[in-house]
């Protein structure tokens, strides 16, 4: 009976792989031993995978109409519960991104051109790292949520990052965000343990509530010239952190706990008018030294 079993599920991932490698040969193609899907006047819609190739290869086209929407919970059907996706193609024909969370084993993602914004990739702990391609407007909240991202490159079109979007990042080492966001909302770097370097761009006026909060590999900070306000807990328990520079003149709220339970040599350098900055610092103990 294992032998049947063994034999019959080698056979299925034979088809399956030969199915996937053809899937740009013949757009009128039919992929129902694959896929689960409804088609619509606008294209095709896939709401479950029920092969079993760990590999998966989603077409652009099933039979002649273009796959445009994957549902939330393709990848969670009862018919896979005996495999793990390691690497997903997704078509440059989607026009609704799907949430992929807790692929744990998920290595290997593409992010189509035909989308504008990140759904989630929660959990995926595997993912180390993902190319965001220029098209990208939005990565929403929670997008990366506990995934293994070391490094992430955020391009130039992208202008909103949601709250908690890189929380729980655990091996975020470095960040380049895009210098077209105007905020870093709440929790979105919170938690990152090894993340060491990122650089805030001008064009941010709000680093809200626990934005690094608890990136402890942390050092040195710098606060560029155009942000307002700085949240509460912002830097709190960044425990190596010990260099602060705060280029802004603008600033005109620091919240509680904003730079708690960091290094003990913790140094605010900011502009000698900057009073809001003055005070924070010597009402918390924290050393002050000017820019000026």
């Amino acid at each position: 009976m294992k032998k049947f079993f063994l034999i019959i599920l080698v056979l299925s991932m034979l088809l399956t792989i030969t199915s996937c490698n053809d899937v740009n040969t013949n757009q009128n193609e039919s992929y129902g031993d694959i896929f689960v899907y409804d088609k619509g006047g606008e294209g095709v819609f896939i709401s479950r995978y029920i092969g079993l190739n760990p590999h998966v290869i989603i077409p652009d086209y099933i039979e002649g109409l273009p796959v445009i929407g994957i549902d939330n919970g393709t990848f969670y059907s009862p018919y896979i519960e005996i495999i793990s996706i390691e690497t997903l193609r997704l078509p440059d024909t989607l026009i609704y991104m799907p949430s992929l969370n807790n692929l744990e084993k998920l290595t290997t993602v593409n992010i189509p051109i035909s989308v504008d914004e990140i759904i989630s990739f929660n959990n995926c702990i595997s993912l180390e790292e993902i190319e965001i391609p220029n098209n990208i407007i939005k990565i929403n909240s929670d997008c990366f949520n506990g995934a293994g991202i070391k490094i992430i490159k955020i391009p130039d079109s992208v202008t909103e990052i949601g709250p908690r979007a890189f929380k729980g990042c655990l091996s975020l080492e470095e960040v380049s965000v895009s210098p077209n966001i105007t905020a870093i909302y709440g929790s979105t770097f919170s938690g990152c343990i090894n993340l060491k370097e990122v650089i805030i761009p001008n064009s941010v006026y709000l680093i809200d509530n626990d934005a690094f909060r608890e990136c402890i590999s942390l050092k040195e900070i710098t606060i560029p010239n155009y942000v307002e306000i700085i949240g509460e807990r912002a830097f709190y328990k960044c425990g190596a952190l010990e260099k602060v520079i705060i280029l802004s003149k603008t600033i005109n709220d620091i919240g509680k706990k904003a730079f708690s339970e960091t290094h003990e040599n913790l140094t605010i350098y900011c502009y000698s008018d900057s009073e809001i900055v003055i005070e924070y610092a010597r009402a918390n103990g924290i050393n002050v030294e000017f820019l000026d």
